[in-house]
């Protein structure tokens, strides 16, 4: 098979199959039927280079006199992975998938993450994929974390080995009324010698099972040269659409193949608008109404969270005091050991993922702690030559398994009053 021949020929079918789809309405059913046979050869082609590739792999493999032989495992300096950089292992799959040289240590550890894995799922060295183990993934989980603002406050817990998620029993408490309080403990003041009346709590359970969260990295050749610059692109840009993503489904998440937001979660408390207000406005009355429905003991631990279009609504703000006003929105200082804006004393993190002004969820107060995220492991990945093969890169998959779920079943009904509170508030829609 001569793979110049092959690349031309599939050229030349595309430029054809271009030709057929410009004609738009104007094709006849002979060039229906004849654009059915280029992709029908197209396929074929691609599939004798991927055969053709294999090959020339396993022709190396062969010949390759200080490859390991099969379930040896190498001791020693030459078998040291605890240095092994990520960019550097990178390049080393990048070379054993073309059939290039493979070094003891790459040998060793790719043995070692086979020996762990459970399933074919995980990659196939023969078939062009190779696996990128957790030990590889430390600094780019520890990365995510850091550029996740949303996440990173939430309770954050690991699920053992053989569990696929985990049932959490919460108090099933929905009002702070007599007979209610943790679902129905009640106190009482009693004389000497009275007998003591019987409460007990109520329990509900949240069911959380994790979900995939991935991102894919291509590498060309080019890039693959440089094994700092690749373990520093991959930090970098994964960690960051990782953290996109997670941050993005706290706010909204649907539960389904992914967390739950607390903008879906049955404990959001949705303050209402004043009468007549503008649409896409936000005012001292929402705030102040908004800082009042989170619990006293969750609000120290509340932030909010903005979308950026909100700040010409707030920077203006003032609340009224005398003769004069004082302003809502307060920014950072850092020598007063304020890092951040504020609006009433509490933090703001603004994220592009919260709503566009206007909608629910442009605005939100929310204490993340009473989010629970659990995970698995770290970040897993595998890589193939085959997904981009006519391309020349090389493509690396990272799986993060995790999942969250807000840990109020409702609202809550204070004590005395008649408004709900929740840890987690937003701002009706003003249309």
């Amino acid at each position: 098979m001569n793979r110049a021949k092959m690349l031309a020929r599939m050229g030349e079918i595309q430029t054809r199959r271009d030709e057929i789809k410009a004609l738009g309405d104007a094709a006849t059913e002979a060039d229906g039927t004849e654009f059915k046979a280029l992709l029908v050869e197209q396929e074929k082609i691609k599939s004798d280079l991927d055969i053709l590739a294999r090959s020339e792999a396993m022709d190396v493999f062969a010949a390759a006199p200080q490859l390991l032989p099969a379930g040896v495992i190498v001791n020693g300096p030459s078998a040291e992975v605890a240095k092994y950089d990520l960019g550097e292992y990178m390049q080393d799959i990048f070379k054993a998938s073309t059939g290039r040289e493979r070094t003891p240590r790459f040998e060793n550890l790719q043995k070692k993450f086979k020996a762990a894995a459970t399933g074919l799922s995980e990659g196939v060295p023969s078939d062009g994929g190779f696996l990128v183990g957790t030990e590889m993934m430390t600094s780019l989980i520890e990365k995510t974390y850091e550029e996740a603002q949303l996440a990173s406050r939430c309770t954050r817990n690991q699920i053992g080995a053989g569990a696929n998620g985990v049932m959490i029993n919460g108090i099933s408490e929905s009002s702070r009324a007599d007979g209610s309080r943790f679902g129905g403990i009640l106190g009482y003041w009693e004389g000497e010698a009275d007998a003591i009346t019987p409460t007990k709590p109520k329990f509900y359970q949240v069911n959380m099972k994790l979900s995939k969260v991935t991102a894919a990295y291509y590498a060309t050749d080019e890039v693959l040269s440089d094994a700092p610059f690749m373990a520093a692109k991959v930090n970098e840009l994964v960690s960051k659409e990782l953290a996109f993503k997670l941050d993005d489904a706290l706010i909204r998440g649907t539960g389904a193949g992914q967390p739950l937001g607390f903008l879906n979660a049955p404990a959001l408390v949705s303050v209402s608008i004043e009468t007549g207000q503008s649409a896409d406005t936000i005012n001292f009355e929402n705030i102040k109404k908004m800082y009042s429905r989170m619990p006293a003991y969750n609000r120290r631990r509340a932030v909010w969270i903005l979308n950026d279009e909100t700040l010409p609504q707030l920077m203006g703000m003032t609340q009224t005091s005398g003769v004069g006003g004082l302003p809502v929105w307060i920014p950072a200082n850092s020598a007063a050991g304020q890092p951040n804006d504020t609006i009433l004393g509490k933090p703001i993190l603004y994220a592009e993922q919260a709503s566009a002004l206007g909608d629910v969820g442009d605005i939100n107060f929310v204490d993340f702690s009473q989010i629970q995220l659990i995970e698995k492991g770290g970040i897993q990945g595998a890589s193939s030559i085959h997904v981009a093969f006519l391309a020349s890169e090389q493509v690396f998959k990272f799986v993060y398994r995790v999942d969250a779920q807000p840990l109020w079943k409702s609202a809550l009904t204070q004590y005395k009053g008649a408004a709900t509170q929740s840890p987690f508030i937003a701002l009706a829609a003003r249309a």
